[in-house]
């Protein structure tokens, strides 16, 4: 097994002699002596000892205190201080250093060997320690690094979810539109053109009456699940006007007062810019209805300095911070996430009784 390396700083002869005697004894190796501060320190540099063994009281300018502070500090080694006499203060500093123990001279050799042993075991415990602590800190980074990957591949699913389902909506919502709009209209032509044949017939007259209100009621079913999935004046007329109609189609279907103001009064942004500030303004007002308990909205668009803000105000219950973050309020994380695929903020406050507010900003471009 490799012997002990130990340094000795004290300025005494004789307690040097007795010390180096003692060590040698034990079996440790007296690696160095020094007798000041300055020397215990080149010492401690040259030779790197397993144990640093330092008087207190030094004669010169740096002091054993001064010197041990500095050979934890540079080197990391532990150090054990060898005191005759030393009053409260000098103790008080020197325990500050951190040290491995305390030997008081004269002292018996079974005492020295027990606190150098101490000492040493200490000193393996600490640096086994920071071994593990360090192993612990880059797992940590490691894992943190694949979860922030993991939940970055997330977020990119997310939105490629978003852009597949809106290309979804606008496909199906014009075949719906063309086609079964266009059928249903044929139909209606026909049905007119064949009651023209049968105009004498009262119950076939009745008959066609009531097969054109189920035609008009289809034809209306047919333009409502058209607008649900793609609003058509959100491509034709710009993203002001979409969402001025839809806040006119909410109020008409919740009786709940929705105004909207827009400045300038035509924002028309790109195709992807616009569905996603329309969603959000969709799913906001979505759960207004379902939740807020409110019997008016406020609703501001405004296009400023390459930004888009899009403020809803509710006069509801007031969303508590327990909805804000629950899991399973899929509305808001759709928002969120919509937020967070332009690189926007988004901030959601409620009062009890006080309403909720909705506050989106998003760095866009007008066009």
């Amino acid at each position: 097994m490799e012997q002990v390396k130990i340094l000795v700083v004290e300025d005494e002869g004789i307690v040097i002699l007795h010390i180096k005697r003692a060590l040698e004894g034990l079996g440790y190796v007296v690696a160095g002596l020094a007798t000041s501060g300055e020397d215990a320190i080149t010492k401690a540099r040259e030779i790197r000892p397993d144990l640093v063994l330092m008087d207190i009281i030094l004669k010169g300018e740096m002091d054993g205190i001064r010197a041990a502070e500095k050979i934890r500090e540079l080197f990391n080694m532990p150090v054990i201080y060898l005191t005759a006499h030393a009053d409260e203060s000098t103790l008080e500093r020197a325990k500050v250093t951190g040290p491995f123990g305390y030997i008081v001279k004269p002292f018996r050799e079974r005492d020295l060997h027990i606190s150098i042993e101490f000492a040493l075991y200490k000193a393996r415990a600490e640096e086994e320690l920071r071994r593990e602590r360090a192993n612990l800190e880059m797992q940590v980074q490691e894992r943190t690094s694949e979860l922030k990957k993991i939940n970055e591949q997330l977020h990119d699913l997310a939105r490629h979810l978003q852009t597949i389902t809106e290309e979804e909506r606008k496909k199906i919502a014009r075949e719906i539109h063309d086609e079964m709009g266009q059928t249903l209209t044929a139909l209606k032509i026909d049905l007119s053109w064949v009651s023209d044949q049968f105009k004498n017939d009262e119950p076939f007259m009745e008959k066609k009456t009531s097969m054109l209100k189920l035609v008009d009621s289809a034809i209306r079913t047919v333009r409502r699940i058209s607008t649900d999935l793609r609003p058509g004046g959100l491509d034709h007329l710009g993203l002001s006007a979409a969402i001025e109609w839809h806040a006119a189609e909410f109020s008409r279907r919740t009786n709940i007062s929705c105004e909207f103001v827009s400045s300038p009064e035509d924002i028309v942004l790109d195709e992807a810019s616009s569905i996603t500030v329309f969603r959000i303004f969709q799913e906001a007002l979505t759960n207004v209805a379902r939740h807020a308990g409110a019997t008016r909205v406020c609703a501001c668009l405004e296009m400023k300095d390459g930004k888009l803000t899009l403020n809803i105000q509710d006069d509801g219950r007031g969303i508590t911070e327990a909805e804000m973050y629950d899991s399973q309020s899929f509305g808001l994380i759709g928002i969120r996430e919509r937020v967070r695929a332009f690189k926007g903020e988004l901030r959601i406050s409620g009062v009890p009784n006080g309403g909720t507010l909705v506050d989106v900003s998003l760095p866009l471009e007008e066009k």
